[in-house]
């Protein structure tokens, strides 16, 4: 090989090596440009999400405030204020419109680094306060229902799984109620803990009497003991009864006597082998309908800084029970473990547990003012929907 062909080689070489260089380059030029765009689009991403759990959030704040005092919903939409409020690096802006006698729409935006992410809620107006007992269960989580008899409308701030074979036309998923908090009476009388024994025989008739423990907070530290063989009866003929306990332990009969509200501040907890009977009867002894007997669970007064009790409330049967009335609780846990469990009426929420086949049959509420007349309001959300 020549001089001058080595020369040309030599030049081509260069003329490759060049182009590489020049090649790779313009591809690391790419790959990094890639890198810091799917940098941004993941921040951006990043903050969308953010920014969507921002708008969510000022929503849920918002709707617990107007539900906590709806006096105020008809000024915030007739002067068209807006709330706002920061979120770790965001922010959140609602608006209020409709009415309080209809249906209140809470419009949100929420703002992250430059993002906007805006959600609608509605909250249905309930026209009636007494309306919300509309189903046979509702639970604020998800419920579980397979191993439930169950007759009447189910309804959910989650997901359903009702049994195989159920009508799921009145299955309503996913439609959470906001429900304002009652108010527990307050008491005329304060007794300590009492205990029915064994062939005992006991009545509490005096309106507004509280039953205290010891420690309110502990479980086992009962107000009012029902033993085995003892018989209970609450309330008096002809008369409204509020009858208030920090814990309630029953292995005996309860009778109701009249219309009776029964406010539990912690517990109530049946408990036996044997059957127990929850139920109101007439003068006559014969049993009336459940619109006579609401059990009350938790969720005391928000005012009460004296009596700083559990807000939660528990609701516990692992015996046979047959009941007629309905069980209220809307931060509370209900939990039935056996099918010799019969309710008629409803149960009221935020979990339940069914265990064993139960039954609980959907029986409506008479519209008596006198049983809600501490609820002012009751808010069922809707769906969250993109605007």
């Amino acid at each position: 090989m020549n001089k001058e062909s080595m020369s040309k080689n030599k030049g081509m070489v260069l003329v490759l090596v060049i182009i590489v260089l020049v090649v790779l380059s313009i591809l690391s030029v790419s790959l990094l440009s890639l890198t810091l765009a799917e940098t941004n689009l993941s921040l951006e991403v990043k903050d969308e999400i953010n920014s969507y759990a921002i708008a969510k959030s000022g929503l849920e704040v918002v709707a617990k405030m107007l539900t906590d005092d709806p006096d105020q919903v008809t000024d915030l939409i007739t002067n068209g204020t807006v709330l706002s409020g920061n979120l770790g690096s965001g922010t959140f802006e609602v608006v209020l419109s409709g009415s309080i006698d209809t249906t209140v729409e809470l419009s949100s935006v929420g703002r992250v680094n430059g993002n906007t992410e805006s959600l609608n809620l509605k909250l249905n107006v309930l026209d009636n306060p007494i309306d919300f007992l509309g189903n046979v269960i509702y639970s604020n989580e998800a419920l579980d229902l397979e191993n439930l008899n169950l007759e009447g409308p189910l309804q959910s701030g989650s997901t359903i799984l009702a049994p195989a074979d159920y009508d799921q036309a009145i299955v309503h998923e996913n439609q959470k109620m906001t429900i304002n908090p009652f108010t527990i009476p307050t008491p005329f009388t304060v007794e300590t803990e009492i205990t029915v024994k064994n062939g005992d025989f006991l009545t509490i008739d005096s309106n507004n009497i509280y039953y205290s423990s010891s420690d309110p907070l502990n479980q086992n530290d009962k107000s009012v003991t029902v033993n085995n063989g003892g018989t209970l009866y609450l309330g008096s003929e002809g008369n409204i009864t509020n009858i208030i306990m920090d814990n309630f332990e029953v292995k005996g009969e309860v009778i109701f006597l009249g219309q009776v509200r029964l406010f539990i501040k912690n517990s109530m907890v049946i408990q036996t082998s044997g059957s127990v009977n929850l139920h109101v009867k007439d003068a006559a002894g014969e049993e009336t309908d459940p619109n006579d007997l609401f059990i009350f669970l938790g969720t005391p007064d928000p005012s009460d800084t004296v009596n700083l009790f559990n807000p939660d409330g528990r609701f516990e049967s692992s015996a046979g029970q047959a009941m007629k009335g309905y069980i209220i609780g809307p931060a509370s846990f209900v939990q039935i473990n056996t099918d010799k469990t019969f309710i008629e009426g409803g149960i009221i929420c935020d979990s339940f547990v069914g265990k064993s086949h139960p039954s609980v049959t959907y029986i409506p509420p008479n519209d008596d003012d006198f049983i809600f007349e501490d609820i002012l309001i009751v808010m069922q959300k809707n769906k969250y929907t993109d605007y």
